[in-house]
């Protein structure tokens, strides 16, 4: 008790949360040409979401063996982690946009996939 009164500002100096950002393979998940589709991860409260990425036609995918786990990138392929750096960097602006509110999942969606009926990634990286 006497501590609070020392430092009235305890509970206010919490660290505020924010979600964080990840792209990954998911090595359980295997598709029909028998790759594993590449997934944008969103934690925030300990809690994840998935959201598939998408080219033009087709999830993205790629083979275990050339998949950098640690950097979440495809091994020596400039072309498609440009791609994946797109969507990570557009993730990060709207989470960014959500900072002066609480987020929720639902709020990051609206905010990604506005304007379209059919919300999937592709939109969500083209916004």
């Amino acid at each position: 008790m006497f501590a609070l009164f020392l430092y009235p500002n305890v509970f206010t100096m919490a660290r505020i949360k924010k979600p964080t950002i990840k792209i990954v393979l998911r090595k359980g998940k295997t598709l029909a040409n028998g790759r594993s589709p590449i997934f944008l991860r969103l934690t925030f409260n300990r809690k994840a979401k998935y959201y598939v990425l998408k080219g033009e036609q087709t999830t993205l995918s790629c083979e275990l063996k050339k998949w950098n786990e640690e950097l979440g990138r495809y091994n020596r392929n400039k072309e498609l982690n440009h791609f994946l750096d797109r969507y990570e960097l557009r993730a990060n602006q709207v989470t960014r946009d959500l900072e002066n509110t609480y987020f929720t999942f639902h709020l990051f969606e609206e905010k990604s996939f506005k304007n379209y009926d059919n919300a999937s990634v592709i939109s969500f990286l083209v916004a």
